[in-house]
Order: C-alpha cells, then structure tokens, then sequence
C-alpha cells in the first residue's frame, strides 16, 4: 500500500511521506509551495496555471521549463500513483493525501466540532513559510491565511459562546482566551471573556479583564469599549450579574408550525459562486451574537443578489419563524437623521405588509411591532439612509430576536456590525481549460448562454472570456454586462471595445435597474456620494497605476490617510496588503476622466509622483549595500510598478534631477531581482530622451547612465551594445571630470575584455579602475577592480596573483561593508579551490555563500553558487547532486535571462554528461552552448565548447573531425591568449592525433598541454597527459620512457582517485596497457 502523504499547512508547515519527513533538505520551497496548492485545490490544476503560480514573472516557455524541472525532483520523492503527472495538468490522488485544512474546515462547518476545529489550528495557514519570488503564491496564500483565520476565530468565538449557553465556564474561558491571543483587538472576544468570568464567579478576574480590553482599545485603536461592553460591567459591579452554577443546555424551541412568511422575490437566474460568502453568511445569521450582519461592497458587486441568497437558505432553518423579509431602500433620497429612520420604518413596514397608525413615529409603532418578533430583515442599499443607523440599533435593542443582514456601499459604523466585505468573484489562475472551474467564468458561460441563446464560451472564446473576467476583477455586474452583449458579439470584440473603454459595458434590458444598466451609471452612484474633497482625492489618486501607501497618497495626491479611509469604505480604494492600498483599473480609469473633467493639472501630478518614488527609492540606497537589504529590497519590490511609471515618466519628461536621485537603487533593485532585460530597456529609454539635451551639465548622469546599462548589457550577454555603452560611459565621465565615474566605467570596460578573452585589454582596464578607486577613496569599486584584476590572472595562469588579488579584494569590499561584494569575492576564491583541487574549501565556502545569497535576495549570487556547487558534486564523483545543482542554476539563469550563464550551465552540464556515457545528451548541451557564445561574442568560452566537442568526437571514434574542431579551440584560445583554453584545447588534440595514430603529433601536444596545466596549477589535468605522452612515447617504440611516465601516473593514482582529470577512467586504463606492454617488450 502506498504510504499516506501528509501535509500539516496550519502553524509552520509539516510534510512527510509515510515516515519520511519532506524538509528543506528534501524537497525545494517551490516544490513544498506547489503541495500545498494542489493538496488544498483539490482537482488537477493545468501546468501553464502552476508555471504561472510560482514563476509568474517570467516567460511562459521559461516557467514551464522550471516546473518540468521542479516535476522530476519532486518524483523523486512522490510516487507516481501518489503524484499525478499528465501532459496538460498535475494532481494529487485525494485519496493518498492527509491535509489538516480539510479536515479543519469540516470540523468548523458542524457546529457540534468547534472544539475539534479548534484543535487542529495550530497557527496560521503557512506560518513563517515563503516561496522565493512567487508573488502569485504568495497572494495565494494571504488570502488563503487570512480566510482560514477568520474562520479559526468564528470557530472560537463559536465555542465560546456555546460553552457560555451550557454553563461550561472553564472550557469557554479557555476558548476566550485562545481567541484573543490570536485577535488581542476584538472587542466582542473581551466582553465575551468578561461575562464567562463573571458568571463563573471569578467577579474580580472579569473586572480586571475589562480593565486590560479598555486600556488595549485605548493605547492601540484610541477607541473605548462600546455601550454594549460598559453595560455588561456596569452589571457586574452592581451585582446584577451573578454567578450561575453549571446547567445542562436548554432544549432548542419548537420551531414554528409550517415555513415562515416571507416576500423575497423569486431568482430569475440562477446564482453562481460565492461558497465561501455564503457559508460565512450563514454561520453569522444563525449565531444570535450576530445581529446586525452588513454586506458592504462597490456597486455591481452582487451584494443584493448575495443577501437574498442567503435570506432564501435561512428560510429553510428554523432560527426566523416569524420570517425573511426583503426590505428595498434603492428608491429613497437621502435624508437626515429623523426623516431617514422613518424612511427605514416605512420600508420595513411596507414589505410586511403592516399599516401604521395615527400618532406615533413609523420608528417608534415599528419597533412596538417586531419586539417580540424573531425575523431577519435585509435591508438593501442601505448607504442611501446612512443617516438612519440609530434607527438600527435602537430596533436590535428593543427586539432582541429580530437579526438584520444590510448591504451597503459603506458601512453602518456601530458596534454590534459584522461587515462582510465583498470583492471580486473568483479569477482563472490560467486560460486554459482549468479556468471553466472559477466563479467568475462560470458566470460569464451561463449569462452568455442565456443571452445568446447558444453556448459561448469554448476553446477559441475561452482566452477571451478569461481576459473579460481579469479585466474587470470579477466585478458580477460587470461579467453580466459583457455577457449580455453576446447575443451580437463575440468575447473577443467584446474584450477589445472593453479595452478601448468601459462604457463599451452597457445594457437596455427592462429588468435591469437603471443604476446597474453600465459601470458609468454604477460609478457615478458612488461619485455623487462623495464630498467634494473626496472626489478631488478619488480623482488623484487615478495617477496611481496599481497600489500605493498612505504616505504616497497624502504626499502625491493629496489625500490624507482619513480621506482613503473614507474611500476604502466606499468600496472605491481597495486593501491591496499590509498598509497598502489600491483601485480597481476600472474605477482608476474613471477617476482618471474625473480628473481631467475637474480641470487638475495632470502633468504636474505625473511629476509630483515620478519625483516621490525615485527620491524615495534613493533613501533605500544605503540599506541595500548594507548587510541587511532586505526589508528595502521588499520596499521596493513592492512599489515596483510605481516605481516602473515613476522611471517612465522621469525618463519620457525628461526629469534629470529625478533620473539622478533614483538611478543608483533603480539598478540595484534591478539587479538583485534579476530583471536585468528591464532595467536594460528602463536606462536605454533614459538616454534616449536625454540625448536632446545632452552636454555638460548633464555629462555626470549620462556617465553614470552609460556605465550602469553596460553592467546590465554584460549580464544579458549582448557585448556589442556594452561596448558601445562603455565607450560613451569614458566619454561622458571624462567631460564630468569625475574620477569616480571614469573608475566604473573602466571596471566595466575591464568586463567587456575579459569576457571576450582580450586578457590585457582586460587587466589594463581594471588597473586603472583600482587606481582611480584609491584617488577617490572609494573601497568597494577598488574591491571590485581588485576582483576582476584576480580573475584576468587565474585566466592567464598565474594562480597565485589571482589567489592574492582576490583576497585583497575582500578585504577592500569588507571595509566597504558592501556585503554583496564581499560575497561574490568569497565566490571568486571558491573557484580558485575548486580548481586547485580543494574541494573541502570550497565547499566550506560556497554553502554559507549560498545562504547569504538566498537571505539578501540576490539572485545573482545563488545561480553562481549552483554552479560551483556543482562542479564540487561531479569532481567529487557526486554525479546525481552535481546534476540536482546544474538543474536548479539552469532554471534561474533562464528565468533572469542571463545567455551567458545559460550557456556555461550548458558547457558544464555537457562535460558531466560526456563523463557519465550519454553522449547524446552531452552533444546536444554542447551545440546549444555554442550557438549562444557564438551569438555573445564570447570568444573564450567557445573555445571551451569546442575543445569538448573534440574529446567527444574522440570518444565516438570521428578522429579526423575532432582534431579539426580541436584546432578551431586552438586558434580562438590563441587569439586572446588564454592558457587555460589553449591547454584544453591541445588535450583534446593530442587525443585525436592519438586516434589516428599520428603518435609524435600527439606526444608533441600532450607535452605542451601537460606544459600548460602545470603553469596552471592543475595536477589532476597534468597526470592525465602524462599519461597521454606515456601511451604516445610506446607507440613511438620507446618502452623504458614510456614506462618511467606511466609509473608516475600509477603512483598518483595509489594515493588516491585523481581529482580534475577529464576522463579518469581512460588514464587508468592506459596506464595500465602501458605498464603491462612495457614490460613484455
């Protein structure tokens, strides 16, 4: 039997199969976030959806690739009868999953097993968990924390309150005190613990409970405790609240003869989605400590239809006996206080057919005739008499068994409301046939259908209707409006007059209410509700393209914090995330009209913003070199897209003095997210703006423009445009006259060489940058020119100059404390053991480098990490982790875009391939990497590709065409020269020659190639062609030379394997033939 998956998700997360725990060690924190999201969907999820989950941010070809390689690590561990792999989705077998979220949420549906519910929620959903950069995921899963919160706290509060109706004092106390730990700020849980304490005598405990929840609201909400609250004190310190002894619960009451009366008008369509609202809904109306129940959400968001739902399921309970009554308050005007509460009670009293009186207030004879009632009252489009809320809670005082359910645009503001705050209705996460399961979707086919008459929505319609819904944010009327229009087009014309404008929304339809007939008619309901200031703010802050905080709000908009408040309950500004606030592209592109309608000067908003976010990205300078990055990396990550507009508008102006002030944390955001395409295109569109105006004046920012797209191109591989990048970089510095700019664009000009392999040109350049960075005094540009200038070195051969530039240059970078820096010099010293051989220190230093990557958030770092761990795993003989690492820096360096870096992986993942017999496999590695260097310019590094490509025509017996692609390595490597290269390429020569048995030749280049690694510092490389020249040297007839060679080799080989050779398997076995023909001669 297979064994049972676990997944404990609530609190920090447990996996384990059978008895084996699934940790960090075992499986990816994508692999663990790609579980959960399967375990907790329950039903096969399309492979573009999950690509698009947890790597939304890159091409789809490219998350797709990383998930296939996320698929096979995890099926290393998951059977495939536990793990569902097809071609189009991927599953979990339901019936081999153990997942304690299921079984939290059937527990909170009874009623009878709170107290089991309660148990399992050991914390929240995910605690302390992250999936490295999946902000889909991650949104996932805060909505998924925050649902399974709030019904953790039903479900306590739930308890409590039943513990309370049976007498069980202890056990509510319990359930009390565990809610509020987990919500410190809720009122109703203090009084709740209050009244347990009270009535189980502990008389002085409650007070001093009621004096910890005052002083808690005071200090954290600058609130006091509502009359509810007080009441109850009051009570217990008069003594009119005594204490109860425990009592066994009270029988349920009769429920009343036949269904109850009722006038909720009949649905016309059926209704679609909304589960967990509607669940939620009835758990809050069938709780009597939840009277006053307030649907609050933009217009066309469905409330009505919602609320009549839920009033329809609660006729089938027996809580309402004397009925569900419908109460429309759409057509009355606003009023105030005295005139909207007698609005109310006349609408109340019309939908129950009750004819008032002369005399009395309609308020007053209402509540005379419902104090005894236990009904529930929804009462509709309630923002219209706000005015009359006193008239709600004096109702809900005088007739404790009537419950109301309102739907508003904003809420009621009392105490005693529980708000149920609507947004859109669920989203496809893809377009592909998975999307026919969300709400908004399902919507979208059944109106269609209906409309036209004929099912609509199919694979060519399905893009389309996915577009329609995103687009709109799921906004029901919305879906409708759009879905009515089917009856004459298509969802794609349909999608693309949306695009154009929304009015293209719009119906005629007689039972359409006039109010819902477009989105104009429904935003301009909520714009006429707006004061006139609210409505300048609303219309500002349209210049906000997603999100924003409320500083940037006050500072770019106008609009202080209590102003967003006030449009956040209005449904217009909608809670994006942690103080983070945001509108609707719909509501955005209306207040956009409104602002050019009110005469606001729009240009000088664009600026306002352009100049706050690049200045405030410029104080995030100094954390992001700092050792702790990564709260102002988060910071910016964040405001991405403010920022993007920010630079768009800085660079299209132009704005140089913004361009100044953001450019530097502009590149290192960049740079530490890996969007370094981006920031190419962002720097480029700079210059091109600016090159109008270029001179003097402006020669610093061109100079620092220039040198920083050349660091970016270098990364994207695209050295032609970095060289010409780094030219105008001297250009513009030199005219600055600023040594400090001179010295980065030397340090990149130092790059641009080395990667093409002009080693001089290369050390040169560095050298310059070095001596420029100790004129200005500036340590982390001196470290890094100190690094390159190390690098050149180990190039050339000389291994202890690169051995002592590099520790020269972490000892600059650690005075700079330019922790980034100092990290990539402990790398370059890494590479520096692994080819000397010491694998235990580079080992030593490439693990905690990988940490270190991974906790600053440098992207860059850990693909350079994954590589050299790599090479550790395959000279190590570790082949399956050598592999695990190639896979995992193949998949970050496709979805940075790094050419080069994708190329390397190639090469490298190619050599460990030759070395295990898959020759194909390596074949194809290797043209790949080929293909791309060619396309680079990266001379050096074809030279690799193709000293390789010779040894694998060797091995495959092709003699003739290695030693022709061999000679190609030769040359290139020759060009720059580069000793390593030239030393690869005349190994792999000598074996061709050696093929076809041209044994002087071949004697000859073992020679100069054993020559070359011995310059190099390579022993393992040198033996190996020891070897070659042993075999070649008995060919030749000279049996006692070739002995004497073949027996250094063997002596070698006794003390151990022989650590950096290409192919110590053939040197054992030619030293052996040689030994052994050696001595028959």
């Amino acid at each position: 039997m297979t064994p049972l998956l676990t997944l404990h998700l609530l609190g920090p997360p447990e996996m384990r199969f059978g008895a084996t725990p699934l940790t960090a060690e075992t499986i990816s924190a994508k692999g663990q976030a790609l579980l959960a999201y399967l375990a907790l969907t329950g039903r096969p999820v399309s492979r573009s959806a999950l690509a698009g989950l947890l790597w939304g941010d890159l091409p789809e070809e490219s998350a797709r690739a990383n998930l296939r390689g996320l698929l096979t690590r995890l099926r290393r561990v998951l059977p495939p009868e536990m793990l569902l792999v097809e071609r189009q989705q991927v599953s979990l077998a339901p019936e081999g999953v153990a997942l304690d979220v299921s079984d939290f949420e059937e527990s909170c549906a009874d009623d009878g097993r709170a107290a089991e519910a309660v148990a399992l929620y050991r914390g929240d959903f995910l605690e302390g968990f992250a999936a490295p950069n999946a902000p889909d995921f991650d949104e996932w899963a805060a909505a998924q924390r925050e649902r399974l919160r709030q019904t953790a706290l039903d479900a306590l509060y739930r308890l409590a309150a039943q513990a309370l109706a049976r007498r069980n004092f202890e056990a509510g106390i319990a359930a009390a005190r565990r809610l509020l730990e987990l919500e410190p700020w809720l009122e109703e849980g203090h009084r709740l613990l209050v009244e347990l304490l009270a009535r189980s005598g502990q008389r002085s405990q409650a007070l001093a409970q009621y004096d910890a929840c005052r002083r808690l609201l005071e200090t954290e909400l600058g609130v006091a405790p509502g009359p509810e609250t007080e009441a109850l004190v009051e009570a217990i310190r008069q003594g009119r609240l005594e204490a109860e002894p425990a009592a066994p619960p009270a029988a349920p009451p009769a429920p009343a003869p036949g269904p109850p009366p009722t006038n909720l008008p009949p649905p016309l369509t059926p209704f679609v989605g909304r589960e967990q609202e509607r669940a939620r809904l009835a758990a809050r109306l069938r709780d009597p400590s939840y009277r006053l129940v307030t649907i609050v959400g933009e217009g066309g968001m469905g409330k009505t239809r919602l609320a009549l739902e839920a009033g329809a399921e609660m006729l089938a309970t027996p809580d309402f006996p004397d009925g569900v009554w419908f109460v429309p308050l759409a057509a009355e005007e606003q009023h105030d206080a005295a005139r909207a509460e007698d609005a109310i009670a006349t609408a109340i009293a019309a939908a129950l057919g009750l004819a008032f009186a002369t005399g009395d207030p309609p308020a007053r004879q209402v509540r005379y005739w419902l104090r005894e009632k236990r009904c529930l009252l929804l009462l509709d489009n309630f923002e219209l008499l706000s005015a009359g809320a006193g008239f709600v809670l004096a109702l809900l005082t005088s007739a404790p068994g009537v419950t109301i359910l309102a739907t508003s645009r904003v809420p009621l503001h009392l105490q005693a409301e529980y708000l149920l705050r609507l947004e859109g209705l669920e989203l496809p996460v893809s377009d592909d046939a998975t999307a026919l399961a969300s709400e908004s979707v399902r919507l979208f086919a059944e109106r269609a259908e209906r409309s036209a008459g004929r099912p609509v929505v199919d694979e060519q319609t399905l893009p389309a209707t996915v577009a329609i819904c995103r687009f709109v944010a799921g906004l029901p009327l919305a879906i409708e409006l759009a879905a009515a229009a089917c009856r004459y087009l298509s969802p794609q014309a349909i999608f693309a007059g949306l695009q154009a404008h929304y009015d293209a929304l719009a119906t005629t339809m007689g039972d359409v209410a006039p109010r819902h007939r477009s989105l104009r008619a429904v935003l301009d309901a909520s714009w006429a509700m707006l004061s006139p200031d609210e409505q300048a703010a609303f219309a500002r802050l349209s210049i906000f393209h997603r999100g924003f905080r409320l500083d940037a709000a006050q500072q770019v908009a106008g609009a202080p914090p209590t102003t967003v408040f006030a449009l956040l309950d209005r449904s217009l500004v909608h809670h994006l995330g942690p103080d983070y606030y945001g509108l609707h592209e719909i509501a955005r592109r209306y207040a956009r009209e409104r602002l050019a309608e009110m005469a606001l000067d729009l240009a000088t908003l664009a600026e306002r913003h352009a100049v706050y976010y690049l200045t405030e990205a410029a104080r995030q300078v100094p954390a992001l070199r700092g050792p702790s990055p990564q709260d102002a990396l988060h910071h910016l990550q964040t405001d991405a897209e403010n920022l993007a507009q920010a630079w768009h508008e800085a660079a299209t102006r132009p704005l140089p003095a913004a361009l100044a002030a953001g450019v530097m944390s502009m590149v290192e955001y960049w740079t530490y997210s890996g969007l370094f395409d981006e920031g190419e295109r962002a720097l480029a569109l700079a210059l091109d703006h600016l090159a109008p105006a270029a001179g003097p004046p402006l020669a610093p920012l061109l100079a620092r423009l220039h040198a920083e797209r050349a660091a970016l191109l270098f990364e994207l591989g695209r050295l032609d445009e970095m060289q010409a990048a780094v030219g105008d970089a001297l250009h513009w510095a030199g005219i600055a006259a600023d040594p400090a700019l001179l010295g980065w664009a030397r340090l990149y000009q130092g790059h641009l060489e080395w990667r093409r392999g002009d080693y001089e040109a290369a050390g040169d350049a560095l050298q310059q940058a070095a001596t420029l960075a100790q004129e200005v005094g500036d340590a982390a540009l001196e470290g890094a020119a100190l690094r390159g200038r190390a690098a050149v070195a180990w190039r050339q051969g000389d291994i202890a100059l690169a051995q002592q530039l590099g520790r020269r240059s972490l000892e600059r970078l650690q005075d700079a404390r330019d922790v980034r820096g100092e990290a990539r010099s402990r790398h370059f010293l890494a590479i520096l053991a692994l080819n000397r051989q010491d694998y235990a220190y580079a080992q030593r230093q490439l693990e905690p480098l990988l940490h270190t990557a991974r906790m600053l958030g440098d992207r860059r770092l850990e693909l350079g990490a994954y590589a050299e761990m790599a090479q550790v795993a395959a000279k190590r003989g570790d082949f399956a982790a050598a592999m695990d690492y190639y896979a995992r820096e193949r998949a970050l360096a496709e979805e940075l875009g790094i050419a080069f870096q994708i190329g390397s992986n190639l090469t490298n993942s190619a050599d460990l391939l030759l070395r295990m017999g898959d020759l194909a496999g390596a074949r194809a590695n290797y043209e790949r990497a080929l293909a791309l260097f060619r396309e680079q310019g990266a001379t050096q590094a074809e030279s690799h590709v193709l000293a390789f490509l010779g040894l694998l025509a060797a091995f495959e017996g092709r003699y003739d065409d290695g030693e022709a692609t061999s000679r190609q390595a030769l040359a290139l490597a020759q060009q720059a020269p580069s000793p390593r290269e030239m030393a690869l390429a005349r190994s792999f020569l000598a074996r061709n020659l050696a093929g076809q048995q041209r044994w002087a030749e071949a004697a000859e280049q073992y020679a100069l190639a054993e020559a070359g690694w011995q310059h190099l510092g390579e022993p393992g490389r040198r033996l190996e062609m020891r070897a070659g020249q042993a075999y070649a040297t008995l060919a030749l007839g000279d049996g006692e030379r070739a002995a004497a060679l073949a027996r250094e080799v063997a002596d070698a080989l006794a003390a151990g394997p022989l650590l950096g050779a290409d192919d110590p398997e053939w040197v054992e076995q030619i030293v052996e033939q040689v030994l052994g023909r050696a001595v028959s001669q």
